[in-house]
């Protein structure tokens, strides 16, 4: 055998004497060899020297313990152990298991309970889409009978507009004229005022036969305004009344004895409103 091999067989011997738990020595005999001594077990111990490792090697090659260590003992040791880790990793998989199992049936009720809980509500929100379409389509009935009736309210407005303005197509009403020029009659102030600012070919009583009221308007009174009240004219017939306002329109201001007025149509208020806003 080659020096070597012996080296490597023999470091293969140490190893083997360490891992057993042997603290080699060095100690020198008196040729000069180098002994490695390995305590195993007690005061008793093994050797061997670099001259003879035959016997070690095939020792280690068999897989033989050294000296006090016995194999059986060594198995035993192992297999306990084994069976100690065996036994305890199969606890922990028993008590996670358990633990696993209830965790699951906390988890069943918990799911069961949240599946009736969203059955309920999914019933209820389809209760409330039923009574939502439901009200949709009232919603849009009362719509068409409110605008039906804003309808039928416009159609009475410019109906009463209409009859209003008819009632007054035989007024006229003098503007601007101011308190208390008319003196103790004002029939004959109002007949004096409009004969001689239109030039009417009719005398003054022709006119006043023909007039039929003649009053200040009161609503001006109530509301204590500064501006003079307005002169309201009932004419017995509509051609003298739009006689009268054909020829006041005619000239740009009318004066009489220093007192300046206007002569206007009678309209109702809402016809004075939407001719504003024409203009």
């Amino acid at each position: 055998m080659c020096a070597p091999q012996i080296l490597r067989r023999r470091k293969g011997v140490e190893q083997l004497g360490l891992r057993c738990g042997a603290v080699p020595r060095r100690s020198c005999t008196k040729h000069g060899e180098e002994r490695r001594v390995f305590p195993f077990g007690g005061n008793s111990g093994s050797s061997y020297t670099s001259g003879s490792t035959g016997d070690a090697i095939r020792k280690a090659r068999q897989g033989a313990l050294p000296n006090g260590i016995s194999e059986k003992g060594t198995r035993q040791r192992t297999s306990s152990s084994l069976e100690a880790l065996i036994l305890s990793i199969s606890e922990d998989v028993k008590r996670g298991s358990a633990n696993s199992e209830v965790n699951q049936g906390e988890m069943r009720e918990v799911c069961a309970v949240l599946e009736r809980k969203i059955d309920g509500l999914m019933e209820r929100t389809q209760a409330i889409e039923e009574n939502m379409g439901g009200m949709k389509e009232e919603l849009a009935q009362h719509k068409a009978e409110i605008d039906a009736l804003k309808g039928n309210e416009q159609v009475l407005k410019n109906r009463v507009e209409q009859l209003e303005n008819y009632s007054r197509r035989n007024n006229l009403k003098l503007l601007k004229v101011p308190e208390a020029a008319e003196g103790n009659d004002l029939k004959a102030f109002v007949v004096l005022l409009i004969k001689s600012a239109v030039g009417l070919e009719e005398n003054e009583e022709e006119i006043g036969k023909d007039i039929q009221r003649v009053h200040q308007d009161p609503f001006r009174m109530r509301m204590n305004s500064s501006k003079p009240r307005r002169i309201l004219i009932n004419f017995l017939t509509y051609q003298m009344k739009e006689k009268i306002l054909s020829r006041a329109l005619k000239q740009k201001s009318l004066k009489v004895n220093d007192v300046v007025f206007e002569i206007r149509s009678d309209l109702s208020r809402s016809t004075m409103d939407r001719q504003c806003e024409l203009s």
